[in-house]
């Protein structure tokens, strides 16, 4: 009995080594990645959806071909530098989808890139977004304007709550807008312009995405 479990031992060991030797290695390489560009759409953070490029990062000239993989399937195979693919997010459906490559060396050896995770999100589900990143926006421009004029009030504050403050900083900074001094009014509308961009320039870093 002991001598056929060595016999089947025997036997799968031998398999096992034939099929090392004939198959190619696929497993994970650190030196190879991928990456994710976006070309036209909306991106904010993991949730995007318009045109999109993945790339290969790494040494290209060890690079034999490369096939794009969403959730899996193939959606690209390149056999030329640049190893990169244009797509577009409604043609693989709405949800939760992994990114990944499988490229193969000039020796023959295959491997598997880590993945990335995006939500691919609809129409109507970017229009949500986009609307509360700009109202929030909104919000702290207000907030920050409120502040700054606040912070313009020539008086102690001791006493006054911060309501009365804003509103006296609003009509100091109106009659420092009439008066007849030229820096008064320059001033004024100088930090106002500034609050304004402040706020442009915040909701477009917030809504660039990858």
């Amino acid at each position: 009995m002991k001598k056929n479990y060595k016999i089947l031992f025997a036997v799968m060991l031998v398999f096992t080594l034939l099929g090392a030797a004939v198959t190619p290695a696929r497993a994970q390489n650190t030196d190879y990645g991928i990456r994710l560009v976006r070309n036209f759409g909306y991106g904010g953070g993991a949730n995007i959806r318009g045109t999109f490029t993945i790339s290969l990062t790494g040494d290209e000239t060890q690079v034999e071909k490369v096939s794009f993989l969403i959730d899996g399937s193939s959606i690209a195979v390149i056999d030329t530098p640049p190893f990169k693919f244009q797509f577009q997010t409604d043609d693989y459906g709405v949800g939760t989808h992994l990114l990944t490559a499988e490229y193969t060396l000039n020796d023959g050896t295959t491997a598997l890139t880590s993945s990335l995770q995006y939500n691919f999100v609809s129409k109507d589900e970017e229009s949500k977004q986009v609307t509360t990143i700009f109202v929030g926006i909104g919000g702290v421009t207000v907030i920050a304007s409120w502040l700054w004029l606040w912070s313009r009030v020539p008086f102690s504050r001791a006493n006054v709550s911060p309501m009365n403050q804003a509103s006296r900083a609003t009509t100091a900074c109106w009659a420092e807008r009439s008066a007849p001094s030229v820096d008064g009014p320059s001033r004024v509308i100088s930090g106002g312009s500034n609050w304004w961009w402040a706020g442009w320039t915040a909701a477009i870093i917030v809504a660039s995405g990858p």
